[in-house]
């Protein structure tokens, strides 16, 4: 548990990636362009990159997922290749319609997840050595599934972040645990955004 506990994933709880009675649903929809940097990134910085296929050169990019390439069963990271991440389940990439600039949407490559055991797993120390960083990723919803997670990030040791809907509604949480250095204790700290979220509809997350 303690090593799985420290993966990454998309897609999945990881409290029911290492406890089998834990039954926190899957994501059921799609997702793409899952971007890692380093830092913070102004409300300028993301704007700017938000409707841009990125390549993996960009300065600051620290990881690159957006399933443009696939082999094997292996979903490579753009930036450096040595963070490549594996499909579960009957995940996988199917030609998806994402905006790319107002009113213009391209086609091209997302992951598809079913809701049902179908996840996408990221090494272990996506996050080493940053010490700040922002995390991007756009979703779609083809369901609202209790507390399912587009992402879950971090280990219990240190500190977790993820993003989900709450309960089975359209409303989107945001979840940072971090260590209380005094107490030894996990503080929560969390954004709640009601209604947001609507089923078939591209958003951009940050």
């Amino acid at each position: 548990p303690g090593m799985l506990d420290k993966r990454n994933y998309l897609g999945r709880s990881k409290d029911r990636a290492f406890d089998p009675l834990n039954n926190d649903p899957d994501f059921e929809g799609q997702l793409a362009e899952v971007r890692v940097w380093r830092g913070e990134r102004t409300e300028e910085q993301i704007r700017e990159n938000r409707f841009r296929r990125l390549t993996g050169a960009e300065p600051g990019l620290a990881h690159l997922w957006n399933f443009a390439d696939v082999q094997e069963n292996r979903v490579m990271d753009l930036v450096s290749g040595a963070f490549n991440g594996r499909l579960a389940g009957a995940a996988r990439t199917v030609p998806g319609e994402l905006p790319r600039d107002p009113g213009v949407a391209l086609t091209e490559n997302v992951l598809h997840l079913d809701g049902n055991g179908d996840y996408v797993e990221l090494p272990m120390n996506i996050f080493t050595n940053l010490t700040e960083a922002t995390v991007e990723v756009w979703a779609k919803w083809d369901a609202f599934q209790n507390y399912s997670r587009v992402f879950d990030f971090g280990a219990r040791e240190e500190g977790l972040m993820n993003i989900k809907t709450h309960r089975d509604t359209p409303t989107l949480r945001f979840n940072l645990y971090s260590r209380d250095e005094g107490e030894g204790l996990l503080v929560r700290n969390m954004v709640r955004v009601d209604e947001l979220l609507h089923l078939g509809e591209w958003i951009h997350l940050v």
